[in-house]
């Protein structure tokens, strides 16, 4: 409680967002911020984990309502506080996922030094993280913030022929996002395969150290994406998208495949 409220000084109380029209702004940003330094202080591996588990119940039920609405007219009180603090932390948190983890924490202390005392609306807030990342963002914006559509992303059929696998994923839900597919073979050896969305009409930069293969853009509209690797089925471990879950992916369990596995034979 004292980390969270220290950092409201920043979130609401320096950079002054309306918090009734905009509490994803001021609770969540504050909310992201202290989960981060319980991170640093406790060393917790997944900071945000409990703010994506209680996203997901919401949107198990039928009270979530779009973080446009106004504070005051949410009809329960747990959509509001979910909205608020949780989805409203998981923007930040997603952006780092869309941008990459360095290029977001710049955009953020650029949004803070520029708007301080100075009221922000969502659109300077989009404006920052676009100039900074050099993407378009309104995407991902209309739909988290303006809407209540879900995201679910899906390891489809893995098939071999000729000493390739194809790989198809599958956009079960009506959320885009970019896409990272996260090759693991049995000798150790680790392959990333990154999808841009058409939409961002730009790409993210890895610095990891993973090698990593660009792959042309998803059409937002296609339901699915297939792709070659140059492999077999005996030589891989395993195939996962988002294997860092920085999507909010309301269903994981369909994200991996399994040479192993019983449902791939």
């Amino acid at each position: 409680v004292t980390i969270h409220e220290m950092f409201h000084s920043w979130y609401q109380g320096a950079l002054a967002t309306n918090e009734s029209l905009y509490p994803w702004m001021d609770e969540g940003f504050t909310s992201y911020a202290s989960a981060l330094t319980q991170q640093f202080l406790r060393g917790t591996e997944q900071p945000l984990e409990g703010r994506v588990k209680r996203y997901i119940k919401l949107t198990q039920g039928e009270d979530q309502e779009p973080l446009t609405t106004h504070s005051d007219h949410y009809v329960t009180n747990g959509a509001y506080g979910t909205a608020a603090y949780s989805m409203g932390a998981l923007v930040p948190y997603q952006l780092a996922y869309i941008m990459g983890e360095e290029k977001f924490q710049q955009a953020f202390r650029d949004y803070y030094y520029s708007w301080q005392f100075r009221h922000p609306t969502p659109d300077d807030f989009i404006k920052v993280m676009e100039k900074n990342s050099g993407m378009v963002l309104d995407w991902f914006f209309l739909d988290w913030i303006g809407s209540t559509k879900l995201l679910d992303y899906a390891i489809g059929k893995v098939t071999e022929d000729n000493e390739q696998l194809n790989i198809e994923l599958t956009n079960i839900n009506q959320r885009p996002m970019p896409v990272e597919v996260l090759v693991t073979y049995k000798n150790g050896d680790l392959e990333r395969y990154y999808i841009p969305l058409r939409l961002m009409r730009g790409d993210k930069i890895f610095t990891d150290g993973i090698k990593t293969v660009q792959l042309q853009d998803w059409p937002w509209t296609n339901p699915t994406y297939s792709f070659t690797i140059k492999a077999i089925i005996s030589d891989v471990e395993k195939i996962e998208i988002d294997p860092d879950r920085g999507m909010v992916d309301i269903d994981y369990s369909n994200n991996t495949w399994s040479s192993t596995s019983s449902s791939n034979e």
